[in-house]
Parts: C-alpha cells; structure tokens; sequence
C-alpha cells in the first residue's frame, strides 16, 4: 500500500489547475443541461455552426480585454471600437467595391482590413491619452470613450445596417 504522502491527488496530476477543471465542469453542465432542455434545438448541426462562427469574434474581443487587463486596468470600449472599426471598414467596402464602385475585391478588402485597424488603433490611442495622460481612471476614460465611439457608429450609418450585394457570397460556404 502506498504511503499517504507519496500519493497524488486526481486534480494534482492533471495538465491544469483546479479552477480549470472547474470551469471545465461547469461548461459541461450547461452544454448537458441545454442538450436536455432544448432536444432537437440546442445539439443541432446547425446551432454548432452558429456558434462556430460566432465564438473568434468573441475570442479576439476577450484578448484585447485580457491585454489591457494583464495591465491593470479594464477597457469598456471594446464594443464601442470594435462597431467603430467595422462600420469604418464596411463603409470603404460598400463605397470602393459595392455597387457602383469600381474597385476590385482583391484590393478593396486588405484595404478595409487595414482601415479597420487604423480606426482600432486610434481609438485605443486615444483611451491611452485619457488615462496616462489625462489621468483619468480606465473605466470611467473606457465608459465615456465606448458610448462616444458608440455614438460616432450610429452618427455614421443613421441606424440601418451597411450592405451590399456584391460582397454577398462572404459567409455562404
């Protein structure tokens, strides 16, 4: 028989820690308890893919948290540059390559992309001016500046979504 202190735990043996395991634990739960409660609704093909496509946007948006957390501080704006930053991007799209423009996708695209992270950057660049050099704290600067970028987005499409039938393929296979 095996001494008591020479002996491992289940959780100490494992490639992670506890809180992993937990939430872990937690997620399969919900997942069981959804797949039950929702028969032929929640484990469905095509739920998965909705979800499949959802879930790197989600992904990259809690990476930018995570950065300015690992910090010390906590960004509010996320949402609020991240509509910013595409809305700025479709707007290029639908103006250079939409109907009526002249523009071809292979060029209109990375150009979008690079206009997006343009507009990202300098909303970031601005919250950073607020708290390093305004001195204002990050969630009160990251509040105000995420209802303002918030307001910029509504201000420049008027409400209605950006489309255009052109780049209708994207998404479709």
């Amino acid at each position: 028989m095996q001494d008591e202190t020479t002996r491992k735990s289940f959780a100490s043996r494992l490639p992670f820690d506890s809180h992993t395991l937990r939430l872990l634990v937690i997620a399969v739960v919900i997942f069981v308890a959804f797949s039950v409660f929702l028969p032929g609704k929640f484990f469905t093909i095509r739920n998965m893919q909705s979800m499949a496509v959802q879930f790197p946007e989600f992904g990259i948006l809690a990476f930018a948290i995570m950065i300015t957390m690992l910090t010390g501080g906590i960004d509010l704006s996320i949402v609020g540059t991240a509509n910013l930053a595409a809305i700025a991007a479709a707007m290029v799209l639908t103006r250079l390559a939409g109907d009526g423009g002249d523009m071809s996708l292979a060029l209109a695209v990375p150009l979008a992309a690079v206009v997006a992270l343009i507009v990202a950057s300098l909303c970031g660049l601005f919250n950073g001016f607020l708290v390093a050099r305004v001195g204002i704290t990050p969630i009160l600067a990251t509040l105000g500046t995420g209802s303002l970028y918030t307001g910029l987005s509504y201000v420049m499409t008027g409400g209605p979504a950006i489309t255009t039938t052109q780049l209708a393929f994207i998404g479709n296979g």
